[in-house]
């Protein structure tokens, strides 16, 4: 409710839309989810982070195909997306990829994204908290 207030207030803060739209996600609302992504998207300029989360919202919506294209589309664009590795975990998670989801935070790593630190309390990837894989990574960033 408040993020939903914040983009009343200001619907150019993007950040509001990353965070609502796993939110109405988890609250099974997907056409809010779009709703919100799509409506930020043009405001954005086309943000890859926000592409990545149309990803997602797609791929937790069930449309698998739409979530790959955007998905090839992003790492088409390589280095010009600065969290592709992080994206791409979340989004082969949402797809039920576990074994690409780790490759890809396993490049995380390597890439030294920021927002691992979040590993322990992302609820995007409390379906791998016992996964050995998962806790070597969470080892090597230092959160045992």
């Amino acid at each position: 409710a408040q993020f939903e207030k914040v983009l009343e207030m200001d619907s150019s803060f993007m950040q509001a839309s990353l965070i609502l739209c796993p939110a109405y996600l988890r609250k099974r609302m997907p056409a809010e989810a779009l709703a919100t992504v799509e409506k930020a998207l043009p405001q954005s300029g086309n943000w890859s982070s926000l592409r990545a989360m149309l990803a997602v919202v797609h791929a937790g919506s069930g449309r698998t195909s739409q979530a790959a294209e955007i998905l090839e589309k992003l790492k088409k664009e390589g280095a010009s997306v600065p969290l592709l590795s992080y994206w791409a975990a979340i989004i082969f998670n949402v797809l039920g990829d576990k074994e690409q989801a780790l490759n890809w935070l396993e490049k995380a790593c390597e890439d030294r994204i920021g927002f691992l630190v979040l590993l322990k309390v992302a609820s995007g990837f409390r379906n791998l908290s016992q996964e050995p894989r998962f806790q070597a990574i969470l080892k090597h960033i230092g959160m045992p």
